[in-house]
């Protein structure tokens, strides 16, 4: 309680391990990397602590740790006041990325599989469509202008 961590070359305060400790009012200040860095799976309170001008951090919560913050004052950090690792946000970001990717996916993969299955419709249509108006329309030709006359004539025709 009541210490003043200053331009030390990482933290001012680093809790590890279990431990699980009270840190009151302490100033943390222009440390290398953090003013207060907790990791592994410790614990405890952590109140009215000042943490200001830190390379990284004024506080840094890594995954599995879980003090409890209340009342501290973080200004003038490099990277953020406050960064807070949990499993929680890997996996809400891992899954918001899979569905955004997934997506993407499914509308390219969508769009490529459209573009096969159109073409391959608009094939067989047009072979039934290209099998039925010949027909159609040799029987409309045939009942206007009589019988279709070949441009070949008799003699110009192999034997």
């Amino acid at each position: 309680r009541g210490n003043s961590c200053r331009a030390n070359g990482k933290h001012g305060i680093c809790v590890s391990g279990q431990a699980q400790p009270t840190l009151e009012k302490n100033l943390c200040e222009e440390n290398g990397q953090c003013g207060i860095a907790y990791g592994r799976t410790a614990s405890g309170l952590v109140a009215e602590n000042t943490c200001k001008a830190n390379k990284q951090y004024g506080i840094w919560v890594l995954r599995g740790a879980s003090p409890n913050l209340m009342h501290n004052q973080c200004e003038n950090n490099a990277s953020s006041d406050l960064k807070w690792e949990s499993w929680i946000h890997d996996l809400a970001s891992g899954a918001i990325g899979g569905a955004i990717g997934g997506a993407i996916i499914g509308a390219i993969g969508g769009a490529i599989i459209g573009a096969i299955i159109g073409a391959t419709i608009g094939t067989i249509i047009g072979a039934i469509i290209g099998a039925i108006f010949p027909g159609i329309i040799g029987a409309i030709i045939g009942a206007i202008g009589g019988p279709f006359n070949d441009p070949l004539d008799e003699s110009e025709k192999a034997p």
